[in-house]
């Protein structure tokens, strides 16, 4: 309050607060605390939608790939769900696996099995009868087959005769086939069988002879029958050794010796 004179002569002061500003204090104290609580919510349901969408497919798709990469399984595959941009990731990696299981297989067959005639070669006997051998259990015969014959078809009519007639033969003979045995082409017209399931000689010798007579079964190559005959040497393991490589080589003389008593028979590697 001022004088007469306008300088200031009283000064009135109120010390308690206005209501209509505690109340705004109070709405704007509120109004925080409000906006907190629900920001902390909102980034909440973020990490866990985060979580759920984006960070555990994530953590997932690493770990499927870990695994196959540990264990070597291209057959496995990743979870692939979802159209977005992790979906697809999924699904690429699973195409990519695809590729390279089919490529896998593929170099397995060039490795493992006679382009020719898609039989087992060398080295998957190899692996076949090391396999027997340190197992140690049962017996198992070991026939090495040589064509009779062979060569002679192959002048004759050409060597595509022949390929066809080799084909012809891996078929009908993996026909007289049991589960457990084994039928290799070495090369040429030389192959390898494993014959696991006999219980004596009597019946070891009925496959031989059954194997015999579907091999000099007629076969119709490029419109005409041809006949081959087969000279088989056959050695056994444990009775004639151990090792693959000398159980081969035994089976190899026996069979000379069968192509020399006249051909189109069969011998036993003898001491």
């Amino acid at each position: 309050m001022n004088d007469l004179n306008g300088d200031p002569a009283a000064t009135l002061s109120v010390q308690s607060k206005r209501i209509i500003y505690q109340k705004g204090q109070q709405a704007i104290f509120a109004f925080l605390i409000t906006l907190l609580a629900v920001g902390a919510i909102l980034l909440l349901a973020l990490y866990f939608a985060l979580d759920h969408l984006v960070v555990s497919r994530i953590v997932t798709l690493i770990e499927t790939i870990r695994y196959i990469r540990q264990s070597d399984r291209l057959s496995a595959r990743v979870l692939a769900r979802g159209k977005d941009e992790i979906g697809g990731l999924a699904k690429e990696i699973n195409g990519m696996l695809s590729s390279l299981q089919a490529y896998q297989q593929q170099l397995s067959r060039q490795a493992f099995y006679d382009p020719l005639t898609h039989l087992p070669n060398r080295l998957l006997l190899m692996q076949k009868l090391d396999e027997i051998t340190k197992k140690q259990d049962g017996h198992t015969a070991i026939l090495f087959l040589d064509l009779d014959g062979f060569k002679e078809i192959n002048d004759t009519y050409g060597h595509a005769c022949g390929d066809m007639l080799l084909v012809e033969v891996g078929r009908n003979v993996l026909r007289q086939l049991e589960e457990g045995d084994l039928f290799c082409r070495l090369g040429g017209d030389e192959f390898i069988m494993l014959l696991s399931n006999w219980a004596n000689r009597t019946e070891l010798l009925g496959k031989v002879h059954a194997v015999i007579r579907e091999i000099s079964r007629p076969v119709e190559v490029e419109s005409r029958d041809v006949t081959v005959t087969v000279s088989i040497g056959i050695s056994l393991y444990p009775d004639n050794g151990t090792d693959p490589e000398e159980l081969i080589q035994k089976a190899d003389e026996a069979m000379y010796r069968a192509k020399r008593a006249g051909k189109n028979l069969y011998d036993f590697y003898a001491f």
